[in-house]
């Protein structure tokens, strides 16, 4: 094929290279990433899919990628191309600056280099006696040549990640249409390829036997190989492997100990950090996360950077430490928007929504959630989901929009039947399960609720979720008349250095409350004072329990005078100006029937 950038043609012919109507010197690795380039039609290519291009399986650097891309510029800039033709995009990879035209016919004064015809004939003879011989003494090999070729690759990965669910159905064709086609190491591919949309559609079994059956064809020394053990990492990770997820990832990053730095080593030290997180050893998983941040800046590695960023900020959440998980949400959401991928967006955005809730600005909380949302549903990505659906459910619950809120976990039940949850998201569900029968008046069930939450955490599990439960137990056992498990519930609450503000605000509210009913004035003073030195008006929902709680110290009468103050509270403009979008409910709704189906 003929091209043309800028009025300067490009003309590839049996392995020469031909600029501006000139034979250029070129090795094989340049032809191909120069070919590869001009059939970009101008779209951003990542260095991924230049990886596969030119290096096939070989484990390269980024340093590699980055001196082959200088080497094509220096020759298109010799030859009379401005020196920005190729142009790097921020984040993502490169692309060809200059309108890119394909030509119908020949360019003119193409000058072939002049070879001897003799020793070309001679060595074309001999190649053909060479095939046949291996042919026919090795009928079974033939099949060897007919391999996946690295443009039928490319382009079966871009179309997997445009739609998972198709090409999932379009690699188990070839699996069983093709496959005594293919070559063992095409085999591999496939196998891995399919395990990696057996991930995304929320099918972590299946995933794991498609990873570990690619990794049986694959060259260990093959960069596929290296892909493959994270993607089975993860696999394991989601099918509650978590023991054998650390294994597969170590056994990575042990592969990757004497080579250069590179993006798979960010990946795996993420990884890793995300494994020890769910073990609950943070201060490990801070570590390989500042790690991974670190080698993600050297290597100029912008995604690495967020994502490490963004894991930093959910696994000082976890800890309770708002602050400096508010610094690094920040942060992940600078680099997110400059980014421009959806899903990484899509996770900044819950990382800030997190912070807002625990600040109290619920109407902003709103706003990063759907906007999360969103994103994720607009690019067909589900993946992941599970936070989103839990800052959604839970915004309903304390907007009291019990409708909306009966909707959402209708969707997030059908979100978690796709896959596997832990009982931690188990844990999570009944908690808000359980504030959502406490919003309606429904004690009776929001215990019940309460006690089924707690008895799915892991002693060393979820603190911050211990506390909400405990918190939510103490209110509930004041309105049963339950004083001593309420100042059971409320010194533990305060004795937890993971409790906030908010939470230590409620406990005081109700421990006052249950003093004051057991007539000890000292003790009713001093919980009443702390409650009015934690008081935030932005805490509307907290605020306005606190005050149904004071409706009625008449131990007869306080639930139901509470039911009343609550129903009448929630009609206030200050709780329903939250808001949540009715038609993003049901789009959200669609997406994930279609998963079922």
């Amino acid at each position: 094929m003929y091209y043309e950038i800028k009025n300067v043609s490009i003309y590839i012919e049996d392995e020469q290279l031909f600029i501006g109507g000139e034979y250029v010197e070129s090795n094989h690795k340049t032809i191909k990433c120069i070919f590869f380039i001009l059939k970009t039609d101008n779209l951003v290519f990542t260095k991924d899919e230049l990886l596969s291009m030119v290096w096939d399986d070989t484990v390269v650097t980024d340093s590699s990628i980055f001196k082959q891309i200088q080497t094509v510029r220096k020759l298109f800039a010799n030859h009379g191309l401005p020196k920005d033709t190729i142009e790097s995009v921020y984040g993502k990879g490169y692309k060809v600056k200059y309108p890119i035209k394909q030509l119908d016919d020949k360019p003119e004064k193409i000058c072939k280099k002049n070879k001897p015809i003799k020793p070309i004939i001679i060595l074309c003879v001999s190649l053909v006696i060479i095939v046949a011989t291996f042919l026919i003494l090795n009928p079974k090999q033939h099949n060897e040549f007919n391999r996946l070729t690295k443009e039928k690759k490319v382009l079966l990965e871009k179309e997997i990640k445009q739609d998972w669910a198709l090409g999932l159905k379009q690699i188990n064709s070839l699996l069983t249409n093709n496959a005594s086609h293919y070559s063992e190491a095409d085999i591999s591919f496939l196998m891995l390829k399919k395990g990696e949309a057996e991930l995304h559609l929320q099918q972590p079994a299946e995933a794991v036997k498609s990873i570990q059956e690619s990794l049986n064809g694959l060259d260990t020394k093959s960069s596929y190989y290296i892909t493959a053990l994270l993607k089975l990492s993860r696999a394991q990770s989601s099918n509650l492997q978590t023991s054998e997820a650390l294994d597969t990832i170590n056994k990575a990053l042990a592969f990757m100990e004497n080579a250069e730095p590179s993006n798979r080593l960010v990946d795996a030290l993420m990884t890793k950090a995300l494994l020890l997180r769910k073990i609950n050893d943070f201060n490990q998983s801070i570590k390989y996360n500042l790690e991974s941040l670190k080698q993600a800046k050297n290597l100029n590695d912008v995604v690495g950077e967020l994502i490490a960023v963004n894991n930093l900020a959910t696994t000082y959440q976890m800890m309770g430490n708002y602050k400096a998980a508010t610094e690094y949400s920040e942060i992940g959401l600078k680099l997110s928007l400059d980014n421009g991928n959806p899903q990484y967006i899509a996770n900044s955005y819950v990382s800030m929504t997190s912070n807002y809730i625990e600040n109290g600005d619920y109407e902003k909380a709103k706003q990063m959630i759907e906007k999360a949302i969103n994103y994720q549903v607009s690019n067909n990505n589900l993946r992941y989901l599970k936070s989103k659906l839990y800052f959604y459910y839970y915004l309903a619950i304390i907007s009291v929009e019990n409708e909306k809120a009966e909707e959402i976990k209708s969707v997030f039940q059908s979100y978690l039947s796709l896959s596997n949850p832990t009982n931690d998201t188990k844990s999570k569900f009944q908690y808000l399960n359980a504030l959502h029968f406490f919003t309606k008046g429904e004690f009776v069930n929001a215990s019940k609720a309460v006690e089924d939450s707690k008895s799915l955490i892991n002693e060393t599990n979820l603190v911050v979720l211990k506390v909400k439960l405990m918190t939510l137990d103490a209110i509930l056992s004041y309105l049963n008349n339950n004083d001593l498990r309420v100042i059971e519930s409320g010194k533990a609450v305060l004795s937890i250095s993971a409790a906030s503000d908010k939470d230590k605000f409620l406990i005081s509210s109700v421990l006052s409350l249950s003093y004051l009913r057991l007539e000890n004035p000292d003790n009713y003073k001093t919980y009443n004072e702390s409650k009015n030195q934690l008081f935030n008006s932005k805490w509307i929902f907290e605020n306005f329990i606190s005050d149904c709680l004071e409706t009625h110290t008449d131990s007869n009468r306080n639930s139901q005078a509470f039911r009343e103050c609550f129903k009448k509270r929630a009609k206030e403009p200050a709780i329903n100006k939250i808001d949540l979008n009715e038609d993003l409910i049901i789009s959200l709704s669609e997406s994930i029937k279609k998963l079922n189906n």
